[in-house]
């Protein structure tokens, strides 16, 4: 493990710009103003303030930056050591604690919060390597089961300290015994977003 995060340029399956980019509207005397999108943020006109007016404006902005450098940075170290991508690690991960070590596709999509076309190339990559296999449900001739592979369960063993290293160092540590408490913090959050 390193002694502090580096930042990689990209990788496989690295998360697309959040951040709103600027655009241009044009005055009635023809001239560019720029604009920044974000609702509540108020224009750059001398003498006001561009700070948003959104309470948690602040908090959402460290909170969607962290959340990009973290999963970019845990991503690295599996792509270094064990050349998994973060989705490719998630989709071993769940299907190893799902019953019989397979889930339905749409399932899977679901448990990762990912389009069923994303965890479908996933799951083709991760069946090319030989730890995963696609089977078809007997049930329901459109349906189609991800199931986990011995060679997938053993890569994933291999991962995994890697990837729990990782939350360790970059997400707990530097909460301290905050850290402890960080599920239970975000399970209401969870909650509403779920019944929304």
């Amino acid at each position: 493990m390193v002694d502090g995060p580096t930042i990689a340029a990209s990788t496989a399956d690295e998360m697309g710009d959040l951040m709103a980019q600027p655009h241009t509207r044009t005055s009635g005397d023809g001239s560019g103003t720029a604009e920044t999108g974000v609702t509540g943020e108020a224009d750059a006109t001398p003498g006001r303030s561009t700070t948003s007016t959104c309470s948690g404006a602040s908090s959402w902005q460290v909170f969607v930056r962290t959340h990009a450098l973290l999963t970019r940075q845990i991503e690295t170290d599996l792509l270094s050591a064990h050349q998994l991508s973060l989705v490719s690690f998630e989709v071993l991960e769940r299907l190893s604690h799902a019953p019989g070590r397979r889930l339905r596709m749409a399932e899977l999509a679901d448990l990762l919060v990912v389009s069923r076309s994303g965890v479908t190339r996933a799951v083709d990559r991760l069946a090319r390597q030989g730890l995963v296999e696609r089977e078809a449900c007997d049930s329901d001739l459109r349906g189609t089961y991800a199931t986990l592979t011995v060679r997938g369960a053993e890569r994933l063993a291999a991962a995994a300290p890697t990837h729990a290293a990782g939350v360790q160092f970059y997400l707990l540590g530097p909460l301290g015994p905050a850290g402890d408490d960080l599920g239970e913090l975000f399970e209401p959050v969870l909650a509403r977003l779920l019944t929304t």
